[in-house]
């Protein structure tokens, strides 16, 4: 609701009536707190429902627990791929020294 009045010395009232998305504030939390990845896959969700929301306020902070939640996501995986490629050098080096030992 706009109340505007012409004269001088008047305040003008600007209210906005639209509720604050729950599952924004939801999916920015998660996003923050990414607990190994299960937290940015439940932002992403919550994120991406708020954002089809239509008539409530909270879009920017789904798009930004979005964003995160798909860097924290992305940083998970990083994290298995690295420990799997490290686990797989850790017995390829255990063979070789295995073999020229023999």
């Amino acid at each position: 609701m706009i109340e505007t009045t012409p004269s001088m010395g008047q305040v003008i009232v600007m209210r906005d009536d639209r509720p604050f998305s729950g599952m924004a504030i939801a999916g920015f939390i998660c996003s923050l707190l990414w607990i190994f990845g299960v937290g940015s896959i439940a932002a992403i969700i919550m994120s991406a429902v708020a954002m089809q929301q239509r008539g409530k306020d909270g879009r920017g902070l789904a798009v930004a627990g979005l964003i995160i939640g798909i860097l924290g996501l992305l940083t998970a995986m990083l994290i298995v791929g690295i420990g799997l490629l490290g686990t797989s050098q850790q017995q390829l080096y255990q063979d070789t020294i295995t073999q020229l030992g023999q």
